[in-house]
């Protein structure tokens, strides 16, 4: 089990990425459109990947677990983008 303190610091660091990403999205999205989506995209999937690690408790999980996990999170990605290809 984690302390408090550890988790203290990963609701921080959530906070400020957070925060990074509104900054983002209110000062170079209209600008860096292509840019500032990768960057936001990317931000929130360390953000995700974070709250699966120590919130939901997979980093103390076995591996095939944590496997399964991330096989069923890229096919939401590869059925996600199937579906907006499809739309376009």
């Amino acid at each position: 089990m984690s302390s408090i303190r550890l988790y203290t610091v990963v609701f921080v660091a959530l906070s400020a990425l957070t925060t990074v990403q509104f900054a983002l999205e209110s000062i170079l999205l209209d600008e860096l459109y292509g840019f500032t989506m990768a960057v936001i995209l990317t931000i929130s999937t360390v953000k995700a990947g974070a709250v699966g690690a120590w919130y939901m408790h997979l980093i103390d999980e076995p591996r095939a677990i944590t496997y399964i996990v991330i096989a069923g999170a890229l096919g939401v990605v590869a059925l996600t983008a199937g579906a907006a290809y499809s739309v376009t």
